[in-house]
């Protein structure tokens, strides 16, 4: 937008040129470092692992309260994942999926595998305490 008013104010050119490139290296750092502060999701089976740098845990599906999925639709899909203890990432993560394999990867598919499991978990859990 401020590019597009240096052409409405061509007095004004180089000095709207200037803010519009700050900005834009602006939002790009701000994003950058947004990135950095993601923790990492590994699927083990029977539980999830996270990992931001060295802190690590897991937790096993039977500890998860909800899993939640939400179509980014540009491939930008995020999982919510609301554990039952509170974990050194909080109660709450939220991730982005990335594929395992090429060729065959559909993140819906595996959500619901995900969304299967921890349902499979936590019923035999409740059996178990019974």
């Amino acid at each position: 937008m401020v590019l597009l008013s240096s052409i409405w104010f061509p007095n004004y050119r180089n000095d709207l040129i200037g803010v519009g490139i700050a900005l834009f290296i602006g939002s790009y750092v701000s994003k950058s470092w947004e990135e950095d502060f993601l923790v990492e999701v590994f699927d083990d089976g029977g539980s999830l692992r996270f990992q931001l740098g060295e802190v690590r845990m897991s937790a096993n599906l039977a500890e998860i309260q909800a899993v939640e999925f939400r179509d980014g639709g540009d491939g930008k899909d995020i999982v919510y994942v609301a554990l039952s203890l509170a974990t050194p990432f909080g109660r709450g993560i939220e991730f982005f999926p990335e594929p395992v394999y090429v060729f065959d990867w559909n993140t819906k598919l595996w959500f619901a595998d995900l969304q299967r499991r921890v349902l499979e978990a936590k019923t035999s859990a409740c059996r178990t305490m019974e």
